[in-house]
């Protein structure tokens, strides 16, 4: 089991909890990256033009970010029980264009998990947000990306930088 499903294995276990507010919205994203500890914000400037970096981004990040995993979890010991649970866990990216910046949103859904907690009504189709860049013209004549994003997402932060930067085309493995 890699990172980013061990992420969204704890990120769920929290979210069942009730420990965690869902974001359910790109700002609620924003502001539990800000003030949670299990957020992170973080900004990188790219040396590229603004409709450049946008591209690039458009072109991979349906192809990379969008699908599924089957994550299997075994808790418990002898004494006191074994519990297995199966769930698929669902990704879906949303670029959007908004004048002079763009914004890429990555949803997850949880099928086969019970959410407890604010906000668990409100969860869109898609997903709650577990990323979300704005990705900005910068004066310099390069583009700022800024990430406001859960713990445990590093290799997509990276893929998203190294597409934005023309530096890399691959895919984080999801799994």
């Amino acid at each position: 089991m890699r990172k980013l499903t061990v992420g969204a294995v704890v990120l769920t276990t929290l979210m069942i909890g009730g420990c965690f507010t869902i974001p359910v919205t790109p700002d609620m994203m924003r502001e539990s990256a800000r003030s949670s500890s299990f957020g992170r914000e973080e900004t990188v400037h790219v040396q590229r033009p603004f409709d450049a970096v946008v591209s690039s981004i458009a072109q991979r990040a349906p192809t990379c970010l969008r699908g599924g995993v089957r994550v299997t979890t075994t808790q418990g010991n002898a004494a006191t029980g074994i519990t297995t649970s199966t769930r698929n866990v669902y990704y879906t990216p949303k670029l959007v264009r908004k004048g002079n910046r763009a914004e890429l949103y990555i949803q997850q859904m949880v099928k086969g998990t019970i959410l407890v907690g604010e906000n668990k009504d409100k969860i869109p189709p898609e997903g709650w947000y577990i990323m979300v860049v704005d990705i900005i013209p910068a004066a310099s004549g390069g583009t700022q990306l800024k990430f406001y994003r859960t713990f445990n997402l590093d290799i997509v932060a990276t893929a998203i930088t190294q597409w934005a930067k023309n530096t890399g085309s691959g895919c984080p493995d999801l799994t």
